[in-house]
């Protein structure tokens, strides 16, 4: 919980879910999972009160084949209906025979064609509809397509998982994450925040990458 006394601080929050896990699928690999959707609520004036937050885990891989991954979880900050109430969704699971490229945040990576090569579309830009001055951030995974290496990769909060010719030693990249600079690693500065998410975030503040497919 964040429990905000006295003042009424002016924040920008950032809310971003677990992402999905990724597929296995015999012979041809598996679908990427899809990224968790990031939300952001820039300028608030945060009034009093006690707000409840909650972050998402991100979804296991498949075990084995074939198999689809596991759905990321969701992340929240505050209830509703309080005005700062934010939601993101957990990102999609991979797609195997005979399950498609799951829907979440980020949608999940397609399998090759002709089995359920449909990726997973991204849900995140729709979410938080109540309230105009949350950012969203979402895209749907990458289609799949004939041939070795055919499996498209999960979506990223800050593109579409890559779909197109397949390639013949390894899958498709996940989608690129959203550059945030306003939360870019400096902040660590602030708090101790761990050296790999320093690294990951870098100074462009990037959240929500997409999973690689496997091939």
């Amino acid at each position: 919980t964040l429990e905000v006394v006295g003042s009424r601080p002016q924040v920008s929050i950032l809310v971003v879910a677990g992402g999905g896990g990724g597929a296995s699928y015999s012979g041809n690999g598996g679908g990427g999972g899809g990224a968790g959707g990031v939300a952001v609520y820039p300028n608030f004036t945060l009034a009093p009160g006690t707000y409840t937050v909650a972050v998402g885990g991100g979804g296991a891989g498949a075990a084995s084949a074939p198999n689809p991954g596991t759905a990321g979880a969701d992340s929240t900050f505050g209830t509703a209906p309080q005005p700062a109430y934010i939601f993101a969704d957990g990102g999609g699971s991979g797609s195997s025979t005979p399950n498609p490229g799951a829907n979440g945040g980020s949608g999940g990576g397609g399998t090759i064609a002709p089995q359920n090569w449909t990726a997973g579309t991204a849900q995140q830009p729709s979410q938080n509809s109540g309230n105009p001055n949350i950012l969203n951030y979402g895209n749907d995974g990458g289609q799949g397509s004939n041939g070795p290496g055919g499996v498209g990769g999960g979506g990223g909060a800050g593109g579409a998982g890559p779909s197109g010719p397949p390639f013949p030693a390894a899958g498709r990249p996940g989608g690129a994450g959203q550059p945030l600079p306003a939360f870019n690693s400096s902040i660590g500065a602030f708090s101790p925040m761990p050296s790999d998410w320093i690294s990951a975030v870098g100074p462009t503040g990037l959240y929500g990458g997409g999973g690689g497919a496997g091939a």
